[in-house]
């Protein structure tokens, strides 16, 4: 719920949180995990669009290990979506 209220401002690793609440509900099978995975896809997105050089964009993203995680549990979601 806070997350639905408050952005995450003023944290160390806000992909981490994103991440451990995306965690917590998918594995309560709580249908707000889609709405963090969500949120976390577009924050991860957002910051990456800031970076001018290429290279540490894909630094970003790839290299550390939330971000990565995030990005792969959003592509696999909208997988099984796109299946007929």
């Amino acid at each position: 719920d806070h997350l639905a209220t408050k952005p995450l401002q003023d944290v160390h690793e806000p992909a981490r949180i994103y991440l451990t609440c995306y965690n917590v509900l998918h594995a309560s099978r709580d249908a707000r995990a889609s709405w963090v995975l969500e949120q976390a896809y577009h924050w991860l997105n957002d910051r990456a669009s800031t970076f001018q050089d290429e290279a540490l964009k894909r630094l970003f993203l790839d290299n550390i290990p939330a971000n990565r995680i995030i990005s792969a549990e959003w592509e696999t979601a909208h997988q099984l979506e796109d299946k007929p």
